[in-house]
């Protein structure tokens, strides 16, 4: 008995390992930053850097990412392919400091500029409210946040707070999911 449990397990590893999933399938945006802004998913999302500076990424790689010293930010034209009805968005980050004053986000992604137009997204750091109150923040402490309008109403936002805390010069994969009006966020 043993053996054909051992065998079962051995065959069913062998035929889902070829089982890849196409990472590629529904990207409509990669920025990789290797020397350029260029949107390598072949949809032509270029990004327009308007500030931000090369240097070397996580893993020392020269030129493969881009530093931002809280004025400076890119735009891509809007397109039909940026407005989806689910989507994932990714970034590696290190936040160096936070902003002091209240009331504020610092944009990681950000579709559009008004939090609560229906459509727009964004992966935002926010200051820590103490509770959720702009003013009486937390000004030595920052939280990552997604934000959904979504299609439905716009004042039906989903947006998590109070999640994990910004370690500053500490890199962070930062991962915001939303799908079938639930909004998730992984670091």
């Amino acid at each position: 008995m043993k053996n054909i449990i051992t065998l079962f397990v051995i065959l069913f590893i062998h035929f889902h390992s070829f089982s890849q999933v196409n990472l590629n399938q529904g990207l409509v945006m990669y920025l990789p930053f290797n020397g350029n802004t260029n949107d390598a998913s072949g949809n032509g999302n270029n990004a327009i850097n308007n500030g931000a500076t090369l240097t070397a990424d996580k893993w020392g790689n020269p030129n493969g990412a881009y530093y931002f010293d809280g004025r400076d930010l890119m735009t891509v034209l809007d397109d039909a392919t940026l407005n989806p009805q689910s989507l994932t968005l990714y970034a590696l980050v290190q936040p160096q400091g936070f902003y002091n004053g209240s009331c504020y986000v610092s944009c990681i992604y950000d579709k559009a500029n008004a939090d609560y137009v229906v459509g727009n997204y964004g992966l935002r750091t926010v200051l820590t409210m103490v509770p959720y109150n702009c003013l009486m923040p937390d000004t030595n402490n920052s939280n990552y946040r997604i934000d959904i309008a979504t299609l439905v109403n716009a004042n039906n936002n989903p947006a998590l707070y109070n999640l994990p805390r910004v370690q500053k010069n500490q890199w962070d994969c930062v991962i915001g999911t939303y799908d079938n009006g639930v909004a998730n966020l992984y670091v």
